[in-house]
């Protein structure tokens, strides 16, 4: 059964280079240490990271859960598999938040264009 759906888009610009600092507190807030491994390593970091941040909204609006619950973004981590397909992984209130709602599947797909990234999701039970 479907518990939630998310989606968010967000311009690239937006997300300014500038935060995108391993030093800056929003970035160490938001990524999770694997993310910011993952990013350095990526040809594009800075579409790699909007892509995530757009995904991160998209999870978060999916669990559909109280806004106060979220401490850091970095408590919803995506990741890839080995096929490339991304997955989430869920820390501390979210994965509480996630408990307490019976939910079991998190669904993700991911896309951008020149400006743009795009995240939708869908959470079951």
């Amino acid at each position: 059964m479907i518990v939630g759906i998310g989606t968010d888009i967000l311009h690239m610009s937006t997300l300014s280079r500038q935060f995108l600092k391993f030093d800056d507190p929003f970035f160490c807030k938001t990524f999770t240490e694997e993310e910011q491994r993952l990013g350095a390593l990526n040809d594009v970091p800075h579409i790699y990271f909007c892509m995530r941040f757009a995904a991160k909204e998209a999870v978060f609006k999916a669990l559909n859960t109280y806004p106060d619950r979220l401490k850091h973004w970095n408590e919803i981590e995506i990741l890839n598999s080995d096929n490339g397909a991304p997955y989430v992984r869920l820390h501390g209130n979210m994965k509480k938040a996630a408990e307490e709602k019976g939910i079991q599947q998190i669904m993700l797909s991911l896309s951008y264009d020149k400006d743009y990234a795009i995240a939708f999701c869908v959470t079951s039970t």
